[in-house]
C-alpha cells in the first residue's frame, strides 16, 4: 500500500507535521514496522522544508511514534508496546474520531474503568455537598443548545471524578477533556441526547446519595454503553 502525504499549510509547521504523522498512525494507515519515506521526499510531498521535517522526525520519535535507524531509515514505532509520557500527552489531544476501532475501544474501556471506580469511591466516601455541581449541571444538559449540553455533560462526569477523592482520577478526565468533547459532540450529532439518557443521569445522582453503591455502578455503565453504542456506529458500517 502506498501511502500519500499531502502538501500542509505554512502556519505551525512543525507541529501540523507531527499532528500528521501521528494521525496517520492513530488510525492505522501507518502500521508498525513501516518505513517512512526518505526525508526529501517526504518534504516534497509535504511542501516543507527538509530541515523542518528532520526537526518533525526527531520530535516523533521523542513521543515514541518512530525510530530512527542511522544509514536505514525511519520506521514507525508500535506506541502500545514502547510508550513516553509525551505519547499519551499526544493521544489526550488527538481528535477520537479518527483513531482506529482498537485504540477507540482501549480508550473507552479506560472510560468505563475510571468513572466506575469514582462511583464506587465516591459512595464510600458519602460527601453529599459534592453533588451539588452535579445537580446544576444535570439541569444544564437539557439545554436545547448543544454547546451548552456538552459543556454540562462534560461538567458532570468530570464533578463526579473529583466526588472520588482521587486526586488522580479527575487530572486523567480532564487530561482527556479535549478528546471527551468531541466525542460528546458527534453523540449529539449523530443521535440527540433523548429523555431516557437524562433519567440514567438523575437516578446516577439519586444513587450516589442514597450510598447505594450496586445501583451506582450499574447506571453509570449503563450511561457509558449507551453513549458507546452510539460513537461505534460509524465503525460498525464502515
Amino acid at each position: 500500500m502506498i501511502t500519500v502525504f499531502e502538501k500542509i499549510d505554512k502556519t505551525g509547521l512543525k507541529e501540523r507535521f507531527v499532528r500528521e504523522i501521528q494521525r496517520k498512525i492513530f488510525s492505522g494507515e501507518l502500521l508498525p514496522g513501516e518505513q517512512l519515506p526518505p526525508e526529501r521526499e517526504l518534504a516534497a510531498q509535504m511542501g516543507l522544508s527538509r530541515s523542518l521535517v528532520n526537526v518533525g522526525i526527531l520530535d516523533l520519535e521523542s513521543k515514541g511514534f518512530v525510530r530512527i535507524e542511522p544509514r536505514h531509515g525511519t520506521f514507525v514505532l508500535d506506541y502500545r508496546k514502547h510508550p513516553t509520557p509525551q505519547t499519551l500527552a499526544a493521544l489526550m489531544n488527538y481528535d477520537p474520531t479518527k483513531l482506529d476501532y482498537p485504540l477507540f475501544q482501549s480508550l473507552m474501556d479506560t472510560r468505563r474503568l475510571v468513572e466506575r471506580e469514582c462511583v464506587r469511591l465516591s459512595v464510600a466516601r458519602d460527601r453529599p455537598d459534592e453533588y451539588d455541581g452535579m445537580r446544576a449541571a444535570l439541569d444544564n444538559m437539557r439545554a436545547s443548545d448543544r454547546d451548552t449540553a456538552v459543556d454540562a455533560l462534560f461538567e458532570f462526569h468530570y464533578l463526579l471524578t473529583q466526588s472520588s477523592g482521587n486526586v488522580v482520577f479527575p487530572m486523567i478526565f480532564k487530561g482527556f477533556e479535549p478528546a471527551l468533547r468531541r466525542l460528546m459532540v458527534l453523540h449529539l450529532q449523530q443521535q440527540p441526547l433523548h429523555e431516557d439518557y437524562f433519567l440514567l443521569h438523575e437516578r446516577l445522582l439519586s444513587a450516589l446519595e442514597a450510598q447505594d453503591a450496586g445501583s451506582a455502578e450499574d447506571l453509570i455503565m449503563r450511561i457509558l454503553n449507551t453513549g458507546i453504542s452510539v460513537l461505534e456506529r460509524p465503525y460498525k458500517q464502515a
